[in-house]
């Protein structure tokens, strides 16, 4: 382990307001592929301390000082360095950050753990070009009152959750986040969490859900320019349970191509509230588009702005509303809802559909909408083909004429 003083203004990063900049002590470099140990020099290292790390760490670090960084990146900005946990049994977490704050890890590759990156008991910590790939159980957890950002981060092939964040803990997503091929979740966010896409493009791929926002947790897309794209999956794309929220202020949903499920899915007194010129996108998945299960899709628009829903070509209905859920489009917001297999939009088990400034046309099976067991509608300035009610249906506004659904006791 060598020991060199130099200017460190460029290893500065740029965090958010909860990781506050300090000047660092001093630097070091190690040299894992020369002998050094990385997690000898971290344990030895002042608070903070920016430490430059060249090759193949194997070893298990453990940070527990504040203002640790960690620079794989070097001096030009293009190097890169692995920490591995292969064959290392003493520690469940290849990089675990304790209660400490202001801990930056640039141009690392986390990999072959049975946790790869842990943050616990109020931990502090951002990632800037780090990938995080291929441990047993989960790439990154974050816990216990924790809060991470991310810049430029992949996480993929880990064993069960790419992300989880846990037990009132929150992570800010920047700039590119890839989170893909996970056996289960992609991202998990549950029990008093949140997670925020800020100027990001996060693609949430071939996991078995792509994202889940659950118990009373919440999820934020705060700027026009942020993509989340949770398409591709195998199951659900982008799902919402247990009393929690998602708020899209502006930018975009995508969720599309999910295999076997949903692309959108809420339960259990759940919400998803599109603000300004926010869109969901949720087509050609292998059951419906959207799905409210006694939750809510809610349009909270700003004048002269318009919100806007897309869900074609789904394997059974566009928007299905079941067991006292509801969709409410106001003002000049849209849905687009076309050439779904059965239905376009569904209503049931006294659920309430309010449609305004929409397409709902060249649906399959049932009808383009469908209000059944006291479902209810109110459609404004729409265009709809066809409507097929049974004998509890409420419906008013613009088209009057439902086609009655014949129960089988009809001649």
């Amino acid at each position: 382990m060598k020991l060199r003083d130099r200017s460190i203004l460029a290893l500065l990063p740029l965090l958010s307001l909860a990781l506050p900049l300090n000047g660092y002590a001093h630097d070091l470099s190690v040299d894992c592929d020369a002998g050094d140990s990385l997690a000898a020099a971290v344990e030895q290292a002042d608070a903070n301390t920016a430490i430059l790390v060249h090759g193949f760490c194997n070893e298990a670090i453990v940070i527990t000082k504040d203002g640790i960084t960690l620079d794989g990146l070097g001096h030009d900005g293009t190097g890169s360095a692995t920490i591995s946990g292969a064959g290392i049994f003493t520690s469940t977490d290849v990089v675990l950050v304790d209660g400490v704050q202001r801990v930056v890890l640039k141009g690392i590759s986390i990999q072959d753990g049975i946790f790869g990156l842990a943050l616990q008991r109020g931990a502090a910590a951002a990632l800037e070009s780090v990938s995080v790939k291929n441990n047993q159980v989960m790439g990154i957890n974050v816990a216990d009152h924790s809060l991470l950002e991310t810049d430029n981060v992949e996480v993929t092939n880990n064993g069960v959750n790419g992300i989880e964040v846990i037990g009132n803990s929150h992570v800010t997503a920047t700039k590119s986040l890839v989170v893909n091929d996970n056996t289960v979740f992609g991202i998990d966010v549950i029990h008093n969490s949140s997670i925020r896409f800020r100027e990001a493009t996060a693609n949430v791929h071939g996991n078995v859900v792509g994202v889940q926002v659950g118990i009373t947790s919440s999820g934020f897309i705060e700027d026009d320019g942020t993509l989340l794209d949770t398409s591709d999956n195998d199951s659900i794309g982008l799902t919402v349970v247990s009393t929690s929220s998602f708020f899209v202020f502006a930018g975009t949903v995508m969720s599309n191509n999910n295999g076997n499920n949903d692309g959108v899915a809420l339960f259990s007194n759940s919400s998803i509230d599109l603000d300004r010129t926010a869109s969901i996108y949720a087509s050609n998945n292998g059951r419906d588009g959207i799905l409210l299960e006694n939750s809510l899709l809610n349009i909270v628009q700003m004048p002269g702005e318009s919100p806007d829903v897309t869900v074609n070509g789904n394997a059974r209905n566009g928007i299905s509303a079941i067991q006292n859920a509801s969709v409410d489009f106001v003002g000049e917001s849209t849905l687009t809802a076309l050439n779904n297999q059965q239905g376009g939009v569904l209503s049931d088990n006294g659920s309430t559909v309010r449609l305004v400034n929409a397409v709902v046309k060249n649906n399959g099976k049932r009808s383009d909408v469908v209000l059944t067991f006291g479902g209810r509608a109110d459609i404004t300035n729409s265009n709809i083909d066809s409507l097929q009610c049974d004998g509890t249906h409420l419906l008013r506004g613009d088209i009057k004429k439902c086609h009655k659904i014949k129960s089988d006791n009809d001649d």
